[in-house]
């Protein structure tokens, strides 16, 4: 059985019978997911990438439009 990553909505403390650890995630299979994600209790958990900040850059300097 493949189980995936879920993110409980704040306010929900209990998903498929079970108390929501603090971390807000909890690991559910397709079946035992449904039920709490047609309710909007759940989400699909998105991990965050581990990427540098973004550079920004500059636009070069009008001369005018001569």
């Amino acid at each position: 059985m493949t189980t995936k990553p879920y993110t409980v909505r704040p306010g929900i403390v209990r998903i498929n019978g079970a108390r929501v650890p603090e971390t807000r995630i909890v690991h559910l299979d397709d079946a035992a997911a449904q039920f709490d994600l047609d309710h909007g209790n759940i989400v699909p958990h998105v991990e965050q990438a581990a990427t540098e900040p973004k550079k920004t850059v500059k636009a070069a300097a009008s001369d005018g439009g001569a």
